[in-house]
């Protein structure tokens, strides 16, 4: 038996210990555990000879909890008036998940959801599967829009923590972004003129060609080809990842060839330069892209019982 670190160890006033699974004390008190969880408090609150006291130490009756040192010290520094821990990892959230609802702890109310989202930047799928479990839809909402940045085989080790209903929606909703995404690139219809890149109607260089034959809804649209090559490459990659991150993250190796038209001296009149123009328009579609993935909603489900 190893006494905990302070200043939960060896303390004048405690009134109670508990012990961790592998063999921690922690030297409490009554009162603070009963005013943060109502689970101590009834707990607490029942004659000491019918509780679940396992011995004594120091006159102190002590309590056994299924909890393991690591997470006991980050529950009780929640509660208590010192300095709150810091969540730094992913790992670092079973100590946030699981107290919060098997205690019911007041002050993990909004720290736990809070807690999840600030992950969402390390594995967005592991949030997915960690606000699954332990039913919190917002996170779980935004933990599955991130997760289609990434490749559908990416791995996460807490995929066993939840069932295959719950991974199949997340396959659903990204199948649903992958088609609302792609559908955004095979369309004209949110087109804009953009000085040197897209004309409407007409061009004014024989360079620039038409983006497809139009309908009677449908307006003439012209660019440099490199823009009909570039969407069509966009559309594969939403495919794959159905997020803006691919727009953003092509780097477009050989923009150096197709930045202007067929007029390559800056001498001769039709001369375009699209390198402007065409980071203007990609904003354009990064913007369209995020708003088609903001319209599509996750059906989520959750099991009637988290595993705590």
């Amino acid at each position: 038996i190893k006494d905990a670190l302070p200043p939960f160890n060896q303390q004048a006033n405690s009134d109670l210990i508990l012990r961790s699974s592998d063999h921690v004390d922690f030297h409490v008190h009554k009162l603070i555990l009963s005013i943060a969880s109502p689970i101590f408090e009834d707990m607490l609150s029942i004659p000491q000879t019918s509780q679940s006291v396992d011995e004594h130490r120091d006159g102190l009756p002590i309590v056994m909890l299924e909890e393991d040192a690591q997470m006991i010290d980050f529950m009780l520094r929640m509660i208590y008036p010192v300095p709150s821990p810091v969540i730094t990892k992913l790992d670092d959230l079973r100590f946030v998940l699981g107290p919060s609802q098997k205690y019911l702890f007041s002050i993990y109310e909004g720290f736990a959801e809070e807690s999840l989202e600030k992950a969402l930047k390390w594995e967005p799928i592991s949030v997915y599967v960690l606000a699954c479990k332990y039913k919190y839809p917002g996170a779980a909402a935004k933990a599955a829009e991130a997760s289609l940045s990434l490749p559908l085989t990416t791995p996460s080790q807490y995929l066993d923590d939840i069932c295959g209903e719950q991974y199949h929606r997340l396959l659903l909703y990204r199948q649903k972004c992958v088609a609302a995404t792609t559908d955004v690139v095979s369309s004209t219809s949110w087109f804009q003129p953009i000085p040197t890149t897209v004309f409407e109607n007409s061009a004014t260089c024989g360079c620039y060609t038409q983006a497809q034959e139009p309908s009677a809804s449908q307006k003439r649209w012209y660019g440099p080809s490199y823009l009909w090559t570039y969407l069509t490459r966009v559309g594969l990659a939403l495919r794959e990842t159905p997020s803006s991150q691919c727009i953003i993250a092509d780097k477009g190796d050989d923009l150096n060839k197709v930045f202007s038209c067929g007029h390559r001296g800056y001498s001769f009149p039709g001369y375009k330069d699209t390198t402007k123009g065409f980071t203007q328009f990609c904003q354009l579609l990064v913007e369209k892209v995020n708003r088609a993935v903001a319209q599509v909603n996750i059906d989520l489900y959750f099991l009637s019982s988290a595993r705590i």
